[in-house]
């Protein structure tokens, strides 16, 4: 299904190349995956692997810190995001999940939350 979410260019077609689907930058969509009413970014049938992409977000880090910028509240939202996943995804074997970062930064911050909620993840630049 056409899932509308503000996205700069760069995420949006880091996004499609991970997941093989369908998106469009002009029109400000990108075909997802709804399973037990969860959005996920992509899914590979011959695998039952489930796909969430994410990029370019450490933009909104510190350079000096390495630590997200407080007014920035989406991390927040994507740990929550991790956390229902992973309950779905552990409730429905033999289904899978894989996490994919553009960036190290942003993968290293959720690396203890994906670790903990037992979802691999791997730094694809």
């Amino acid at each position: 299904m056409r899932r509308r979410y503000r996205m700069n260019r760069g995420p949006r077609e880091y996004q499609g190349r991970i997941t093989g689907r369908p998106y469009s930058v002009e029109e400000g969509w990108s075909e997802e995956w709804n399973w037990y009413n969860v959005d996920f970014d992509g899914f590979l049938s011959d695998e039952c692997l489930l796909l969430e992409a994410k990029g370019d977000y450490d933009q909104f880090f510190s350079r000096s810190t390495n630590k997200p910028f407080r007014w920035f509240k989406g991390f927040s939202k994507i740990t929550r995001e991790i956390e229902v996943r992973a309950m779905v995804i552990h409730a429905n074997p033999p289904t899978k999940l894989k996490y994919y970062f553009q960036t190290p930064l942003t993968m290293s911050y959720f690396r203890t939350t994906l670790a903990e909620n037992g979802i691999p993840f791997v730094v694809t630049g």
